[in-house]
């Protein structure tokens, strides 16, 4: 089946709406292994993509590219994504830009929890506030404190 929004092949799609552009990620969609973007401003006409985050450069990952989610706070984009069934984040100062790995190792572990710790995604409350949840089988979330620097879970974790 076409895709009807990409020429590339891409699951998992996220997309972020910052202004009046939008951001999509997904799994696929450039070369094996690495994350691409794709940018819009009508949600109709995407341009080509350009990749954004290659597991070559995560030291504790080095396969299974997938899900992706985006979110802005403070002038900076977050990246979540999953690599070798764990969850990364990376920062950029642009959602297009070369995303780092913010922390230098999943910032959830597969033996963090009894079940699949895969599928990020980051929600984004009206008062600011940024949570993330993720799994498969079950579902955990938290209130995340992101800063160009650090990662971490601020509140309680619940199921």
């Amino acid at each position: 089946m076409k895709n009807p929004i990409v020429r590339q092949k891409a699951g998992d799609p996220y997309i972020l709406k910052d202004k009046d552009h939008y951001y999509m990620s997904a799994t696929g969609g450039g070369e094996k292994d690495e994350f691409v973007c794709w940018h819009s401003t009508n949600l109709c006409d995407w341009s080509e993509p350009v990749p954004i985050l290659s597991l070559k450069d995560v030291v504790w990952a080095n396969t299974m590219a997938w899900a992706p989610s985006m979110v802005e706070k403070d002038g900076y984009y977050y990246f979540a994504f999953c690599a070798d069934q764990q969850i990364g984040i990376a920062v950029c100062d642009e959602p297009m830009g070369t995303y780092h790995d913010l922390t230098g190792k999943p910032l959830v572990a597969s033996k963090d929890y009894d079940f699949q710790t895969i599928d990020p995604v980051f929600l984004k409350d009206e008062d600011g506030k940024i949570y993330m949840a993720f799994g498969q089988g079950k579902c955990m979330m938290s209130e995340i404190a992101l800063t160009p620097h650090s990662a971490e879970f601020a509140g309680e974790m619940v199921c």
